[in-house]
């Protein structure tokens, strides 16, 4: 991730590189499947 070449590509890609500890990168990461899966539910989006 400290490669210049990722860098530029993930900010080309609208991304932003977070530094974080893996404990807090799984909590970011079951927080953002819990609201979408919410979101989901609640628009009754299916896969087609």
């Amino acid at each position: 991730m400290d490669a210049p070449e990722v860098k530029q590509r993930i900010a080309q890609l609208g991304g932003e590189i977070q530094r974080t500890t893996p404990e807090l990168a799984q909590t970011f990461i079951e927080q953002q499947i819990a609201l979408w899966g919410r979101v989901i539910k609640a628009r009754k989006i299916s896969v087609e």
